[in-house]
């Protein structure tokens, strides 16, 4: 709804003001991703206050969990909620720690055996769409078409 975006959106600009970001490969920095924006959102009930209370560096891209000492956040991972690990973090294997980014990233890799490549552009598309239930009969054949394809 309408005020969950709001806290969304709020929680996206605390980061950019306060330059919440995460590393890249690269050596730079990026912003928060939306998928991560939107998990802390999830994570607070909604809550703007207890959302700025979530530590991103214990999730960062790196793997590393939070280094800071005395870090007064709160250390979750973004997906499943676990305080024993931030959502990146490997074992000594290699192997992620989260389940559900081990099984998210099978998935993955099984449907890119499937399908091929993601296009991103036809998964938002598709995420902009209204639910089935929300759309008229016969709908759901007349606006597949998207991008050129079926």
């Amino acid at each position: 709804n309408r005020e969950d975006e709001k806290v969304v959106l709020e929680l996206d600009e605390h980061y950019k003001q306060t330059k919440v970001t995460w590393p890249e490969k690269t050596g730079g920095t990026i912003a928060i991703p939306d998928w991560a924006v939107r998990r802390v959102v999830i994570w607070s009930g909604f809550n703007f206050t207890k959302a700025k209370s979530f530590c991103m560096r214990k999730n960062h891209p790196k793997g590393k969990g939070c280094l800071t000492e005395g870090c007064t956040y709160v250390h979750k991972c973004l997906l499943c909620e676990s305080p024993e690990h931030g959502v990146y973090e490997r074992r000594s294997d290699g192997t992620y720690i989260c389940d559900k980014l081990r099984k998210w990233d099978s998935e993955l890799e099984a449907y890119k055996e499937w399908y091929g490549e993601l296009d991103e552009e036809l998964l938002r598309a598709l995420a902009k769409r209204p639910p089935r239930s929300a759309q008229p009969k016969g709908a759901l054949t007349q606006n597949f078409m998207i991008g050129g394809r079926a």
